[in-house]
């Protein structure tokens, strides 16, 4: 693995393992809940078989009672009923057994040295069969939300998208298994090079890190989670939903609905605008060129921007439609593609492309109208100055 990735440990383990605090008191008390579910008496009977257990098998002792405290240092809660610690399935059962055998050898009369034992495993076993109606319905249903959403999401990729395809993947199991495609695994099990937005902390700065990750990449296609993506995927000049798929329940699966979305990024290597610009704005931003699209009703643009230098705020983009008169008659104010390619994020020599619509007044008058652009701090209202002012001429054009 380190001469692989870099890193000691599997993927796996730096995809998952995430804590906020030192230690998660929520884990332990999950991973206590779910081994009590699954069989009470043993968790009962394990507690004076400890020590017997000690003497015979100190490993056996510090697996049972070791496991469950990493986990806890590890990650903050329990995943798909405590699967992390079902190895201690297995120990927890021998150890109630010894414990079942001293408490018997505790009595003088041999009768209840030889009863007892009976009696508790027939308890021990008792315990791990009433169980057995509620985890069978809930395997039913878990194997049944996989079928809906993995193995659906699967079969369509596999039906109807190109054997070339690149599929940025939320789940990648029986998704990739199924659709038999190059696959970038968004939560870093098999992808490393999404580990650094994967460990941000906050969604927002998270989502746009992944972003521009993936724009690098350029998956064809996103099979995902709304929840877990929702400002790429809700992003309409960004993502275009394809394919819907939803199951009743929510036993083990993220969300009851998941989809397929086809993907447009915003970071590119190569632009060829339909008029080429080279202005700088501020220190460290520059507008390679734009294209633009004028109909009755509305004005279509593509700004193509170019990062010289690493920003530290997030700058808003400014469009004016203004008449003769000076007077702005249509404009449009928000961050590079809705915000999720914001500067903050671009890093050197960076390429952005950023489409907009603007709407039109139906009653505009004919005339001469120009089309400014530029860049402002939203917090101060101070916009990044050009060699000419503090706005780009992007367009003349007449109604």
């Amino acid at each position: 693995s380190l001469a692989t990735t870099g890193y000691p440990l599997p993927n796996t383990f730096y995809a998952k393992a995430s804590t906020a605090t030192l230690f998660s008191w929520r884990t332990l008390r999950e991973t206590a809940v779910y081994h009590w579910q699954d069989n009470p008496v043993s968790l009962l009977l394990l507690l004076p078989g400890l020590l017997p257990l000690w003497r015979r098998s100190r490993l056996a002792v510090l697996w049972l009672l070791g496991l469950p405290l990493f986990t806890a240092v590890i990650i903050d809660f329990t995943w798909h009923h405590g699967r992390y610690t079902m190895p201690l399935i297995p120990f927890q059962v021998a150890a109630a057994a010894v414990g079942a055998y001293w408490l018997a050898q505790r009595f003088s009369q041999r009768m209840w040295r030889k009863v007892l034992p009976i009696g508790l495993g027939a308890l021990l076993l008792l315990g791990g069969v009433w169980g057995v109606p509620r985890w069978a319905a809930m395997h039913g249903n878990n194997a049944r939300e996989i079928l809906d959403i993995d193995v659906a999401l699967g079969q369509w990729l596999a039906d109807n998208t190109p054997s070339d395809a690149l599929i940025a993947v939320d789940d990648i199991g029986a998704i990739t298994f199924l659709a038999q495609r190059r696959i970038v695994d968004m939560n870093g099990l098999v992808s490393p090079e999404v580990w650094p937005a994967v460990r941000l902390p906050d969604r927002e700065t998270r989502s746009r890190e992944l972003t521009r990750i993936l724009s690098r990449l350029q998956p064809d296609f996103m099979a995902a989670f709304p929840l877990w993506r929702w400002e790429i995927v809700s992003n309409p000049l960004v993502a275009a939903e394809r394919y819907h798929v939803s199951t009743p329940t929510h036993t083990i699966i993220f969300q009851q609905d998941a989809y397929v979305y086809e993907m447009t990024w915003p970071y590119v290597t190569q632009v060829d605008p339909q008029r080429p610009l080279d202005v700088m704005l501020g220190d460290g931003i520059q507008l390679m060129g734009v294209d633009t699209a004028v109909a009755d009703d509305a004005l279509s643009l593509t700004l193509f921007w170019q990062s010289v230098a690493p920003a530290a705020v997030n700058y808003d983009v400014f469009i004016h439609v203004m008449n003769e008169a000076g007077e702005i008659v249509a404009q449009a104010d928000r961050q590079p593609v809705g915000g999720l390619a914001a500067t903050s994020t671009w890093q050197p020599g960076d390429v952005v492309r950023d489409p907009l619509t603007i709407a039109l007044p139906p009653d505009l008058p004919s005339g001469s109208y120009t089309v400014q652009a530029g860049m402002y701090l939203r917090e101060t209202g101070a916009r990044l100055p050009t060699a000419d002012g503090d706005s780009v001429l992007l367009l003349v054009f007449t109604r």
